[in-house]
């Protein structure tokens, strides 16, 4: 194998593949709690006006579905962020466990497997790519060497119980 080849080498087991599938999962479900719990929210209450001081100190009266935009756009630094903070929490509980997870997974794959998944490079790709198919062609060989090992040693047994048995029936044939 080549220099460049050998540097495109890249491990990857039953365990990591589990370890990255458990994480990512655990993920989705996040998300998907989090997305549908902020449609109820904006579906319910999107009317609903709440009181709050603009940025030059005047108190102004805005929306929820405002909120919910000012705070798609400008995240924790929304003037909104405190209203719907303080009305629906769980919504942003569940924003400090995905935040946490996704570090977690981007954490996990720059140690076990070199590649910061969040801005992968072409060379990533194909190191990751090779890396996988590198597992699956391992784990089809194991398998094939498995069953062969199997097939061998039934062989191997039926020619020793055959053995058996014929010794056996012709002690019998002879013995009478």
């Amino acid at each position: 194998m080549t220099k460049e080849l050998k540097e495109l080498d890249l491990e990857v087991t039953e365990e990591k593949l589990q370890k990255a599938a458990k994480i990512t999962q655990e993920l989705s479900k996040l998300k998907d709690i989090q997305k549908d719990q902020v449609n109820t929210a904006k579906d319910r209450f999107s009317g609903v006006k709440h009181k709050m001081k603009n940025s030059e100190g005047k108190e102004i009266e805005v929306t929820e579905k405002e909120c919910w935009t000012d705070y798609y756009y400008n995240a924790k630094n929304a003037g909104t962020f405190e209203i719907l903070n303080k009305k629906y929490p769980e919504i942003f509980e569940i924003e400090e466990k995905i935040s946490k997870l996704a570090i977690e997974l981007k954490t996990f794959f720059i140690s076990e497997f070199g590649i910061d998944y969040t801005s992968m490079t072409i060379t990533d790709n194909i190191r990751l790519n090779l890396g996988l198919i590198s597992y699956q062609l391992n784990r089809v060989l194991y398998k094939m060497v498995e069953k062969i090992v199997k097939k061998v040693f039934k062989q191997e047994i039926r020619g020793m119980i055959r053995e058996v048995v014929v010794d056996e029936l012709s002690k019998k044939k002879f013995n009478k």
